[in-house]
Protein backbone atom coordinates (compact mmCIF):
# COMPACT_ATOMS: atom_id res chain seq x y z
CA UNK A 1 0.00 0.00 0.00
CA UNK A 2 2.83 2.43 0.66
CA UNK A 3 4.96 1.29 -2.12
CA UNK A 4 3.56 3.03 -4.71
CA UNK A 5 3.16 6.39 -2.66
CA UNK A 6 4.78 9.32 -3.78
CA UNK A 7 6.66 9.93 -0.37
CA UNK A 8 8.02 6.06 -0.99
CA UNK A 9 10.10 7.11 -4.20
CA UNK A 10 13.83 6.41 -4.17
CA UNK A 11 13.33 5.18 -0.77
CA UNK A 12 16.09 2.06 -0.65
CA UNK A 13 13.92 -1.48 0.50
CA UNK A 14 15.79 -1.19 3.10
CA UNK A 15 14.68 2.20 4.48
CA UNK A 16 11.22 1.54 3.57
CA UNK A 17 11.01 -1.56 5.32
CA UNK A 18 12.75 0.14 8.27
CA UNK A 19 10.08 3.00 7.55
CA UNK A 20 7.21 0.89 7.32
CA UNK A 21 8.01 -1.24 10.41
CA UNK A 22 8.43 1.96 12.71
CA UNK A 23 4.99 3.12 11.52
CA UNK A 24 3.13 -0.46 12.23
CA UNK A 25 4.63 -0.21 15.87
CA UNK A 26 3.60 3.10 16.19
CA UNK A 27 0.18 2.72 14.90
CA UNK A 28 -0.28 -0.72 17.20
CA UNK A 29 0.94 0.68 20.24
CA UNK A 30 -1.26 3.83 19.92
CA UNK A 31 -4.40 1.67 18.97
CA UNK A 32 -4.05 -0.26 22.21
CA UNK A 33 -3.07 2.36 24.25
CA UNK A 34 -5.78 4.51 23.08
CA UNK A 35 -8.32 1.18 23.12
CA UNK A 36 -9.86 1.80 19.21
CA UNK A 37 -8.54 -1.94 18.43
CA UNK A 38 -12.16 -2.61 18.11
CA UNK A 39 -13.03 0.31 16.08
CA UNK A 40 -10.00 -0.62 13.91
CA UNK A 41 -11.06 -4.16 13.15
CA UNK A 42 -14.32 -2.38 11.57
CA UNK A 43 -12.10 -1.20 8.74
CA UNK A 44 -11.71 -2.70 5.04
CA UNK A 45 -8.34 -2.73 3.88
CA UNK A 46 -9.65 0.05 1.66
CA UNK A 47 -10.59 2.03 4.41
CA UNK A 48 -7.30 1.61 5.95
CA UNK A 49 -5.02 2.12 3.59
CA UNK A 50 -7.04 5.62 2.99
CA UNK A 51 -6.82 6.16 6.92
CA UNK A 52 -3.17 5.81 6.65
CA UNK A 53 -2.17 7.63 3.25
CA UNK A 54 -4.59 10.60 4.62
CA UNK A 55 -2.12 10.70 7.92
CA UNK A 56 0.89 10.75 6.04
CA UNK A 57 -0.35 13.45 3.45
CA UNK A 58 -1.78 16.07 6.15
CA UNK A 59 2.09 15.91 7.27
CA UNK A 60 3.06 17.69 4.39
CA UNK A 61 6.38 16.48 4.18
CA UNK A 62 8.45 15.16 1.22
CA UNK A 63 9.70 11.94 2.16
CA UNK A 64 7.89 8.83 3.63
CA UNK A 65 10.22 8.65 6.66
CA UNK A 66 9.96 12.11 7.19
CA UNK A 67 6.11 11.85 6.87
CA UNK A 68 5.93 8.45 9.02
CA UNK A 69 8.10 10.49 11.64
CA UNK A 70 5.27 13.66 11.73
CA UNK A 71 2.71 11.15 12.64
CA UNK A 72 1.50 11.71 15.65
CA UNK A 73 -0.63 9.63 18.42
CA UNK A 74 -3.03 12.41 18.73
CA UNK A 75 -3.79 12.91 14.83
CA UNK A 76 -4.08 9.03 14.37
CA UNK A 77 -6.59 8.18 17.27
CA UNK A 78 -8.37 11.40 16.37
CA UNK A 79 -8.34 10.11 12.66
CA UNK A 80 -9.50 7.09 13.55
CA UNK A 81 -12.83 8.16 15.54
CA UNK A 82 -13.14 10.73 12.65
CA UNK A 83 -13.42 8.07 10.12
CA UNK A 84 -15.78 5.53 12.69
CA UNK A 85 -18.29 7.97 12.83
CA UNK A 86 -18.62 9.64 9.13
CA UNK A 87 -16.92 6.97 6.57
CA UNK A 88 -16.98 3.25 7.82
CA UNK A 89 -19.81 1.43 6.92
CA UNK A 90 -19.70 -1.21 9.53
CA UNK A 91 -19.71 1.06 12.46
CA UNK A 92 -21.29 0.75 15.71
CA UNK A 93 -24.62 2.40 16.67
CA UNK A 94 -25.39 4.09 19.36
CA UNK A 95 -25.50 0.95 22.12
CA UNK A 96 -24.88 -1.46 20.02
CA UNK A 97 -21.70 -3.90 20.03
CA UNK A 98 -19.09 -4.54 17.54
CA UNK A 99 -20.48 -8.45 17.17
CA UNK A 100 -24.06 -7.26 17.41
CA UNK A 101 -24.24 -5.08 14.15
CA UNK A 102 -26.39 -6.58 11.36
CA UNK A 103 -26.27 -6.23 7.48
CA UNK A 104 -29.41 -3.91 7.52
CA UNK A 105 -27.43 -1.65 10.20
CA UNK A 106 -24.59 -1.66 7.82
CA UNK A 107 -26.50 -0.18 4.76
CA UNK A 108 -28.18 2.03 7.16
CA UNK A 109 -25.10 3.34 7.84
CA UNK A 110 -23.57 3.29 4.38
CA UNK A 111 -26.77 5.37 3.24
CA UNK A 112 -26.24 7.72 6.18
CA UNK A 113 -22.74 8.10 5.18
CA UNK A 114 -22.95 9.06 1.80
CA UNK A 115 -23.96 13.02 0.79
CA UNK A 116 -27.01 13.60 -0.30
CA UNK A 117 -28.19 16.00 -3.27
CA UNK A 118 -31.47 17.42 -3.33
CA UNK A 119 -32.51 14.96 0.27
CA UNK A 120 -31.57 11.99 -1.48
CA UNK A 121 -28.11 9.91 -1.01
CA UNK A 122 -25.88 8.89 -3.60
CA UNK A 123 -27.25 5.54 -3.62
CA UNK A 124 -30.75 7.00 -4.60
CA UNK A 125 -29.32 9.38 -7.40
CA UNK A 126 -27.83 6.29 -8.84
CA UNK A 127 -30.97 4.21 -9.00
CA UNK A 128 -32.90 7.66 -10.53
CA UNK A 129 -30.25 7.60 -13.28
CA UNK A 130 -30.23 4.12 -13.94
CA UNK A 131 -34.43 3.77 -14.39
CA UNK A 132 -33.25 6.96 -16.80
CA UNK A 133 -30.83 5.83 -18.83
CA UNK A 134 -33.29 2.49 -19.59
CA UNK A 135 -35.96 4.84 -20.70
CA UNK A 136 -33.96 6.31 -23.55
Amino acid sequence: MLKKNTLAKGLQPADFETTVERLQGNLEKWAAKNKVVDALELFTFGEMKSLVEQLLRRTGQASLPEAVGKVDETAFVSAVRDWLTKYIVLRESQGEKVEEISLRQAVKNWLRSNTATDNRTEYANYLQDKGASRLQ
